[in-house]
């Protein structure tokens, strides 16, 4: 006798659900300020959030307008993530970008940014829900 089971339905947490809306928040707020462009090869299309520092590492400056970047899917952001060495040329796109000394100075944000907890995480999306346009 084969018995059906429902799939548990999983509310999701505040902060999770914090969290998707500052992503999504900050997403169309880069797009915004950076011309819907990939800032490394200037394409439009599959345009999304790109940390330079990942969110494991320093999720600390998840938010941090330094941090991030506005990039295409594929190539950029894909060749980030699986080929180091082709992707020398993005880090010097970077370097262009932020400075030389990127690296250090947003490890040094991460480690005096507060922790992002629900009301770091609350007062995240009401600042970024107070830009008109977004």
């Amino acid at each position: 006798m084969n018995i059906k089971r429902k799939r548990a339905y999983r509310r999701r947490s505040k902060r999770s659900s914090l969290i998707k809306s500052c992503d999504e928040l900050m997403f169309r707020l880069l797009r915004l300020k950076r011309n819907e462009r990939c800032e490394i090869c200037g394409k439009r299309e599959g345009l999304g959030t790109f940390h330079i520092l990942s969110k494991a590492v320093c999720p600390r400056i998840r938010y941090y307008e330094d941090n991030l970047l506005l990039t295409c899917f594929f190539p950029c952001h894909h060749l980030w993530h699986s080929d180091p060495l082709r992707a020398l040329p993005i880090l010097k796109r970077i370097k262009e970008l932020r400075g030389k000394d990127f690296e250090m100075r947003l490890r040094n944000l991460n480690a005096l940014a507060p922790k992002l907890s629900v009301f770091e995480l609350e007062k995240i999306q009401l600042v970024l829900k107070c830009f008109p346009e977004v």
